[in-house]
């Protein structure tokens, strides 16, 4: 994809502000307990995983936006007492942080 000058300048904006939100994700991530819903840990990591899905689809990066909608999703259920917070659930969430970091990558080196 040919993108020009004010656009990259846009793209590179999205993938700097998404991969400093992956990096928070990740770490609220590692900090929550299975059983336990720390509100101000899973606000962070919602809106990490918001802003990503956000900018993503604002630039055009429409299996970015899907992707870390489906993340969002499990994520804002856990915030909301609708799914427990466990232990293959974090995990699943940081899995998805680790795709998302490739997808994001995958934007910076310009696939």
């Amino acid at each position: 994809m040919s993108i020009d000058f004010d656009m990259q300048e846009i793209v590179d904006i999205f993938v700097e502000e998404s991969l400093d939100g992956l990096e928070t994700m990740e770490a609220d991530l590692m900090k929550l307990s299975p059983g336990a819903v720390d509100d101000e840990t899973m606000n962070s990591i919602f809106r990490a995983a918001h802003s990503i899905k956000g900018g993503a689809a604002t630039v055009g990066f429409t299996e970015i936006s899907e992707f870390a909608h489906i993340a969002e999703t499990l994520m804002d259920e856990m915030r909301q007492g609708d799914r427990d917070v466990t232990e293959e659930a974090v995990d699943l969430l940081l899995k998805s942080g680790d795709c998302l970091r490739d997808m994001i990558n995958g934007v910076q080196e310009g696939n």
